[in-house]
């Protein structure tokens, strides 16, 4: 379910947090991760991620939604969102550095 695109970084589509929610939160209670979800293909599903950014937020680990440009707006402004897959993983590698220096 959740694919491991870089050490410590996790990627899993919007679709199959919806199918497979708690599925997901068992995951993440086990394995501590930054997490990437695609919402490129659909529409976020908000009470959902609140519920997973509440964790991240818990564990002290990032999340990112992939989504179009065309999709952003100044309601997201709570949450980070990046249109593509390489500036998410650019965003978490920074979130990372900053944990690790202590930021």
């Amino acid at each position: 379910m959740i694919l491991q695109e870089e050490f410590g970084i996790g990627c899993v589509l919007m679709q199959e947090v919806e199918n497979q929610f708690e599925e997901l939160t068992k995951s993440l209670q086990n394995n501590d991760q930054d997490l990437i979800v695609d919402c490129s293909n659909c529409q976020p599903n908000f009470p959902l991620l609140k519920k997973i950014k509440s964790h991240q937020e818990n564990v002290n680990r990032c999340l990112v939604l992939l989504l179009p440009v065309d999709q952003q707006t100044e309601q997201l402004g709570e949450w980070n969102f990046v249109p593509t897959k390489t500036e998410a993983l650019d965003f978490i590698s920074f979130e990372q550095m900053q944990r690790d220096l202590g930021f």
